[in-house]
């Protein structure tokens, strides 16, 4: 791989809070086969070593790539013909979603996230109907796409142990249809039900077959689907493999008002109160969503060092209500928002003011701005603000559950994808 030199009028080499950035002005990154060499003054770098190409300018900005910590699917499903429902008529809608091929899937997100600046992503792996022998399979294409792109990538499969359709049991559920559509229902419901065993096994396959592939861009980890779709023996046991193979784990939560109704009905607390009794809290731990966190929630989470990510776009466009960002940092609550594109990311920062919490005003230089200057082309062309820079992962010590981590430029000698 050829030698590059990265020069920017600004380097940003990584975050300090939520209102300042390590940074060099008139800044480069030297890269030497695939790893950053060092990070500096361009003048210096620039006498140092002899790169076969210079790309960047005075007038760009270099910054590490972004972090999509919460994704699912290429197609999106309002693509694929379901409206933007609320989230229990949404999943109803995509039981008619036509099937679509995971590798070109995959590579068509993979490819509006790398336009986007973003070179590391959560995978989540939402339907895994079985049996649990067609999984690798679908999982292995999945993987490829994102080691043939160059992409880091944390993966992991939404493991689902009752309540699939509906917030009781499927039979239940199935018994109270109409004779004319339960059979139907109940054949498309069967499948769903996989024992736990099968989920464990599979992910240890997984782990040893993927886990630190591609130069060490591809990690796997757990992903309990949310509390109304897992009981208690399927979080305990999860949070024990997380532990024994020092992975982290992503659970949706709270994402509705009536997963709150049904923690409070099962449990008879809250969601995250009876989590943390459970022992599933932690920093190995990240919660998607979160929308309807009580004051108390949000402590708790903080003592815990759990981590959220508010995902703020979904929340609206499925009508699930607005996350309380601003009042989660004060807590110190640590989160982060999620999307494949600067639009999808942005919402996060002004819907989550909530009333009454004091909201620091956003950067004077914008990050979607910052890519490159006006009238230089988006895209892989001669410069790709994207290509040359990729992140670098956080692991394990620094919170191996919050996925692939947000450090900055990788240090000399640490190999970049692709």
């Amino acid at each position: 791989m050829a030698s590059t030199l990265v020069r920017g009028k600004y380097v940003i080499c990584k975050t300090l809070d939520h209102t300042s950035v390590e940074m060099i002005e008139d800044g480069a990154v030297f890269q030497q086969d695939g790893r950053i060499v060092e990070v500096g003054p361009y003048g210096q770098l620039a006498q140092k070593y002899n790169p076969d190409q210079v790309v960047g300018s005075p007038h760009h900005v270099v910054m590490p790539g972004f972090v999509n910590s919460h994704h699912h699917v290429g197609l999106t499903p309002f693509q694929l013909g379901s409206l933007d429902y609320p989230l229990e008529l949404w999943f109803a809608s995509r039981l008619s979603a036509r099937a679509v091929d995971p590798y070109l899937d995959t590579l068509y997100s993979a490819f509006e996230m790398i336009e986007s600046g973003i070179t590391t992503v959560q995978h989540i792996h939402g339907w895994l109907p079985g049996p649990a022998s067609l999984w690798p399979d679908i999982t292995g294409k999945i993987l490829k796409a994102y080691e043939d792109i160059g992409m880091r990538v944390s993966y992991c499969f939404g493991v689902r142990t009752q309540n699939h359709f509906v917030y009781e049991s499927n039979q239940e559920f199935v018994a109270k249809l109409p004779p004319s559509i339960a059979a139907d229902l109940e054949a498309i419901l069967s499948p769903q039900e996989v024992p736990l065993a099968d989920y464990l096994g599979f992910f240890e396959t997984l782990w040893g077959g993927w886990n630190g592939r591609a130069s060490d861009c591809i990690r796997i980890q757990l992903a309990p689907a949310n509390l109304h779709w897992c009981d208690d023996h399927a979080l305990t046991t999860q949070t024990e493999y997380a532990h024994k193979y020092q992975v982290g784990m992503h659970m949706h939560l709270l994402e509705t008002p009536y997963q709150m109704e049904y923690a409070q009905r099962r449990t008879g607390t809250s969601a995250v109160k009876h989590l943390n009794k459970l022992g599933v809290l932690g920093p190995h731990l990240t919660l998607g969503h979160g929308v309807w966190l009580t004051a108390e929630d949000i402590d708790l989470i903080a003592e815990t060092g759990t981590m959220i990510c508010h995902n703020a776009s979904s929340n609206l466009r499925l009508q699930s209500g607005i996350a309380p960002q601003l009042l989660r940092r004060e807590g110190g609550a640590g989160g982060h928002g999620a999307g494949r594109s600067w639009p999808q990311r942005r919402p996060g920062h002004a819907a989550g003011n909530a009333p009454g919490a004091e909201a620091a005003p956003p950067p004077r230089h914008g990050f979607p701005s910052a890519h490159r200057p006006p009238g230089v082309p988006n895209g892989h062309g001669k410069w790709g603000p994207y290509h040359p820079l990729r992140r670098r992962d956080r692991h394990p010590g620094g919170g191996q559950g919050r996925g692939p981590g947000v450090d900055g430029l990788a240090p000399p000698g640490l190999p970049l994808p692709g």
